[in-house]
């Protein structure tokens, strides 16, 4: 099925940092920690449990944590390999996903490729070309899907 699903990420960098806490804690009692990325290009966000504002123009952003909140302006290439993680952003060139129950919120969109279970994306405009490998995803756009190809299951 298709549907609207997908994220503004336009990255541009040349330093990949891995991020932690810094100590904050928002209003949840989560820990809160803000990333540039028109300082750091490549960012790699791991800490479990944890909120993310990642402002600027960003390279490659990469999600391994789990139970993340992202919220992101532009990414060129975004990979979320974590789990139940909850990203919204502007929009992307290129996502890869390869973790379980991640839901992406995006404004526009690129080339996606799904390789793992029970994830979400919702575009609210255009997408590139999808290609679905795992099990019970689900793709919307509000706009344009170039092409879809679905090698596993999908809702």
């Amino acid at each position: 099925m298709v549907g609207a699903a997908a994220s503004l990420l336009i990255l541009t960098g040349c330093v990949t940092i891995q991020v932690g806490p810094d100590g904050g804690r928002d209003d949840d009692g989560r820990t809160a920690e803000t990333v540039d990325c028109d300082v750091t290009q490549n960012v790699a966000l791991t800490q479990p449990d944890t909120d993310y504002t990642v402002t600027g123009s960003c390279r490659e952003l990469t999600i391994e944590g789990t139970r993340l909140t992202v919220t992101a302006n532009t990414v060129l290439e975004l990979t979320v390999r974590g789990d139940d993680n909850t990203v919204t952003l502007d929009s992307f060139k290129q996502l890869t996903i390869e973790g379980q129950r991640n839901a992406i919120e995006t404004l526009d969109g690129g080339t996606v490729a799904i390789r793992g279970n029970e994830n979400s994306l919702d575009s609210a405009d255009d997408l590139g070309e999808v290609t679905v490998s795992g099990q019970r995803n689900t793709v919307t756009a509000d706009g344009f899907i170039a092409s879809i190809e679905e090698n596993g299951s999908s809702d």
